[in-house]
């Protein structure tokens, strides 16, 4: 389950009150022949999901420090140029460098705001230095840093305060971005996983809020590459529910294939934290052991009321839902059911006339053994992880999308590098059809 923390930041009346130039329905969406961003040649293209040191900015009680962009350290000492150089050398096309959107619309003043997007084009250019083409990921999560910034704190409608904030935000950045002028290296992701029109209290996502923000940071930025994904966290049930017609031919779409999600995200926090070494794929034989497994982790939690214990295994083990291990064995959620999901993302392409090159697996990735600091995480098993990416990799080339894009550079299960010695997973790299 995710979770939301109720305290508002208070950012001052002059900025909570700036509103971004309106969507207006005489908007002109022009078309163009091809994607300005990697000169339109996008397939089979493999990108790293990089959280450091941008994309979750340090706080001191509720507030940012002065200098927040050092998670993992500073930019030079977690992305020195000499790992840049290997990022690239393996074969890695792309860096989604996130970046933590709260610090900048919690920035006091003017000039604090263009201080901070000033950090954030240094790191670009190093990165394009590199040879790596940049999306900057405007990386909104429900945990944010500072309370009140949320995902859901934002997508409350159009009219909305912190989402005219966040507007506002996004096209400043986006005319920084613009003027590097370096639209074929340098693509702009609008948000991070939009919530579930369900958890909006306001405008629909894909209705409104989603063409409306893109709307706004095209007028602040006619060159460039921009990327948008759909409600449910960049669910593919959201991405197909987008209106391509809502957008120009200069855009990429995105969604975030964790699939199975049972093997993506087990022994992460939330649904699946009692959820562990789960193979992939499935084999039959080991259906009864998983779920017994599961069932005593459940029942050993003190967290949990009885009734949540009796709630969370019916919804794991025998209701027939496709989140379920019971339909993760049944089904089979292998190969076949994910080369399944792509096809229902190539449908829609097909169906909307958007080319399949516009669509990327902006991140997805599965989550091993990891030690956060208060136990050892039991998550899938190297050979699991790279099974899964492999095919998730496989599908995308066969579907002829744009890319994939792996989760994460380090810091978590999902890691597929070394935060110390930079050195690269090589069964993954290999899964993902890189290195020698």
């Amino acid at each position: 389950m995710r979770s939301r923390r109720s305290f508002v930041i208070s950012v001052g009346a002059a900025i909570a009150a700036q509103r971004a130039v309106p969507a207006c329905s005489s908007f002109m969406i022009g078309r163009s022949a091809q994607l300005r961003w990697a000169g339109g040649n996008t397939s089979k293209m493999r990108g790293l999901n990089c959280l450091q040191p941008f994309g979750y900015g340090i706080t001191s009680g509720s507030s940012y420090i002065s200098e927040p962009y050092i998670n993992g350290g500073t930019d030079l000492h977690v992305m020195p140029d000499s790992r840049l150089a290997l990022i690239k050398s393996i074969g890695f096309d792309i860096v989604r460098m996130c970046i933590d959107p709260a610090t900048l619309t919690t920035a006091a003043d003017t000039s604090r705001l263009k201080s901070l997007i000033g950090q954030l084009m240094t790191g670009i250019l190093r990165r394009l230095t590199a040879g790596l083409l940049v999306i900057a990921d405007l990386h909104n999560i429900d945990r944010a840093p500072v309370e009140g910034w949320g995902a859901r704190d934002i997508a409350t409608g159009i009219s909305g305060a912190k989402f005219q904030r966040y507007v506002v935000v996004a096209q400043e950045l986006a005319a920084a971005i613009e003027a590097l002028n370096t639209p074929q290296h340098v693509a702009i992701e609008l948000f991070n996983e939009p919530p579930f029109d369900s958890e909006i209290l306001g405008d629909s996502w894909p209705n409104a809020q989603a063409p409306y923000l893109w709307r706004a940071v095209r007028n602040a930025a006619p060159r460039s590459t921009l990327l948008i994904g759909g409600a449910g966290y960049n669910s593919i049930s959201g991405l197909i529910s987008l209106d391509p017609s809502n957008f120009d031919d200069n855009t990429l779409y995105t969604f975030h294939g964790y699939l199975p999600p049972q093997v993506a995200f087990q022994g992460s926090p939330g649904m699946y934290r009692h959820v562990h070494a789960l193979n992939f794929p499935p084999e039959p034989s080991e259906r009864s052991a998983a779920i017994t497994r599961l069932t005593k982790l459940v029942n050993a939690d003190e967290s949990l009321s009885a009734s949540e214990k009796t709630t969370t295994i019916a919804k794991l083990t025998y209701l027939g839902r496709s989140s379920g291990i019971d339909m993760y064995f049944d089904r089979p959620q292998n190969a076949s059911y994910i080369a399944a999901q792509m096809k229902t993302v190539t449908d829609w392409a097909d169906l909307n006339r958007v080319p399949r090159n516009f669509i990327i697996n902006g991140e997805s990735g599965c989550n091993g053994d990891y030690n956060d600091g208060s136990g050892n995480i039991v998550g899938a098993t190297l050979k699991t992880r790279t099974n899964m990416i492999r095919a998730l990799c496989q599908s995308g080339d066969n579907a002829g999308i744009c890319g994939y894009v792996v989760h994460e550079l380090q810091g978590s299960g999902f890691a597929v590098s070394d935060a110390d010695s930079f050195a690269f997973i090589p069964e993954i790299i290999a899964a993902m059809g890189m290195g020698s």
